[in-house]
């Protein structure tokens, strides 16, 4: 037995306290009689001390055996009771869910038939298996745990309910965090029970190696090399009449292969050509595109082992206007220099009146500091306070697309605030610093989850900031990277899309229902597994309907590289633990419920 709070047990000092009480009721108790006489021959004061008798009465007793059951109570006694557990193990299950988890070569797929694998081993399971289900891809995620269903159901139900979970899962994620799964299964492994870590995926990753000793039962898939893909496209304009679409494909195999491919333009084929592509090579090709078709695709015709990067697309969307809000008493310069920015839809509103939840694709807060987090990506523009000089031929710089093109020689008389007094909502944030003098950062960066904040901590009133080209080259840098985050044109499979600012938005995937958006974006549509064009339609913030194409694309020298590799795995628990568990018992209730029976018990002895 283990007390919790030992020094409660002080409180067994107050059952002598309780004897002294008891002697003194005693001592002191009077009688009725007819006559003193009898007494006479007794001295008239007793003198000395006299040997008293405790009084043991049953009443003595039970408030003694009160006193001492709360004193235990209060040190809160903890009783570990150790029961055999027959035949019961802790199963982590790690589902590889990246893209060649697709590949053919396994009937129907790979991923198929480690989905009915997994499925068939949690059928296998009884009552007392603790089962943990952790899908990994781009990330790693526990996405069911039989330790945490419903109370009311049995365990039988609760593996039905992880095997509806493992079949609702779906191949297509750029990535193999394979390290990240590791980790969240030793942190949720059960440290009574028998540790199995069973690993479903064809190992086609190079940089996602387990260390030696991590213990796992491999269960592999995949046989084939025999996969090309195209890889990239990309987009030139070199004027308006001018434009070329760049293509790289990939040939994976251990043989050279002869494959066609096809350009499409709106969903019509355009040209054909024989590619020949040698043994684990990649080849270029470019197209002059003729007219403005709103989409391309580039198709590999013929299959291979891995259809889904056999084709790749593009979206060629006009930019959506960006819309800024300017939150600012005075909004000059910057609204000038937003002005004369193109495909920019600036609003200008006082601190008073701005509202955090506003549907904007950036917001930039001049001199002034946001109390609440914004809920969109957030620019900065100094921050109010006192300023102190740096010298600006002293910048340092890190490579970002912020600072492309800049040049600050010229500027004069620039001032910073001190950062110990920066909103706390952005002390969240990770940022990183790209641009400082000496160890005053100067322009950082970060995002925390969906949003992104651009911190400039320079006072964009003091010197000749304001009148450089630096600052519209800069201003517009910023607006360009969050316009490019607004709506992109391709993103690889199982990227989440990040919808900019609308009303009535309907994204349709390939082949697929639309998918309505109830409430205003921006918004993220996470669900991009299905390879392909994807088309989204929305009202702007002027009102007028929008329509862009997205490319969804699985072809990556990640995910196209489908051969399975080697590596060493061990089939035995990590460590030996004993099938036993330990459950702790708390005994104080049941000591609280016995001293309230003895208070009536004492009640009823005190009336007597």
């Amino acid at each position: 037995m283990v007390l919790n709070t030992p020094l409660a047990l002080l409180g067994l000092l107050t059952l002598p306290v309780i004897v002294a009480l008891h002697a003194l009721r005693a001592r002191n108790e009077q009688r009725v009689v007819s006559s003193l006489t009898l007494w006479r021959f007794l001295d008239a004061q007793v003198s000395g001390a006299r040997a008293r008798r405790i009084p043991l009465t049953w009443l003595l007793l039970v408030d003694l055996l009160i006193a001492a059951l709360l004193t235990l109570a209060l040190a809160q006694p903890e009783l570990a009771l150790t029961r055999t557990v027959p035949n019961a193990r802790h199963l982590i299950l790690l589902i590889d869910i990246s893209t060649s988890m697709g590949a053919t070569d396994e009937n129907p797929t790979r991923f198929a038939r480690a989905q009915s694998d997994a499925i068939d081993l949690l059928r296998t399971l009884t009552p007392l298996d603790t089962v943990t289900l952790i899908a990994f891809g781009a990330s790693a995620q526990t996405i069911g745990d039989s330790r945490i269903a419903n109370p009311s159901t049995t365990p039988s139900t609760g593996f039905q309910a992880l095997i509806a979970q493992l079949e609702a899962l779906t191949p297509g994620e750029t990535g193999a965090a394979l390290t990240s799964a590791l980790a969240l299964a030793h942190a949720a492994r059960d440290p009574h029970l028998p540790l199995e870590i069973h690993l479903f995926t064809d190992a086609a990753y190079a940089h996602e190696i387990p260390p030696p000793d991590t213990p796992f039962i491999l269960h592999p898939y995949g046989t084939s090399d025999n996969n090309q893909a195209v890889l990239n496209l990309a987009l030139a304009s070199f004027s308006a009449q001018k434009r070329q679409l760049f293509a790289r494909f990939a040939n994976f195999a251990n043989a050279s292969v002869t494959r066609r491919a096809t350009l499409l333009a709106d969903g019509n084929p355009v040209t054909t050509v024989d590619l020949t592509l040698a043994a684990h090579s990649t080849l270029p090709y470019t197209w002059d595109i003729v007219g403005n078709p709103t989409r391309l695709t580039v198709q590999l015709e013929s299959a291979d082992t891995l259809p889904a990067d056999d084709a790749a697309s593009l979206g060629l969307n006009t930019p959506p206007a960006l819309t800024v809000a300017l939150v600012a008493d005075n909004p000059a310069p910057v609204d000038r220099a937003l002005a004369a920015i193109p495909n920019v839809a600036a609003q200008i509103i006082s601190p008073t009146n701005y509202l955090p939840g506003s549907p904007f694709d950036l917001v930039i807060f001049k001199n002034t500091r946001p109390a609440e987090k914004p809920t969109s990506n957030t620019l900065i523009l100094g921050l109010p306070g006192e300023t102190t000089p740096f010298d600006p031929t002293r910048l340092i710089f890190q490579p970002h697309p912020f600072l492309n093109s800049l040049d600050f020689t010229g500027l004069r008389n620039l001032a910073s605030s001190p950062l110990n007094d920066t909103p706390t909502w952005l002390t969240a944030y990770p940022l990183q610093t790209l641009l400082a003098v000496e160890d005053r950062p100067l322009l950082q960066h970060g995002q925390t989850g969906q949003t992104q904040t651009t911190l400039l901590n320079i006072d964009i009133t003091a010197g000749n900031l304001t009148q450089h080209p630096a600052f519209i080259i800069l201003l517009n840098n910023i607006l360009a990277y969050y316009r490019s985050l607004a709506l992109p044109d391709q993103i690889p499979l199982g990227t989440p899309l990040h919808i900019p600012t609308g009303t009535n938005v309907s994204l349709s995937p390939p082949d697929q229902a639309p998918i309505s958006f109830s409430s205003p974006c921006p918004c993220v549509s996470p669900d991009t597994r299905i390879p392909g064009l994807y088309r989204l339609t929305l009202l702007d913030s002027g009102g007028s309907p929008q329509t862009h194409w997205i490319g969804v694309n699985a072809g990556s020298l990640t995910e196209s590289d489908i051969t399975p590799n080697q590596f060493s795995v061990s089939s035995t628990p990590s460590t030996a633990v004993p099938s036993t568990l330990e459950e702790p018992i708390q005994l104080a209730p049941s000591l609280l419920a016995l001293v309230i029976i003895l208070f009536f018990l004492e009640a009823y002895l005190a009336w007597k």
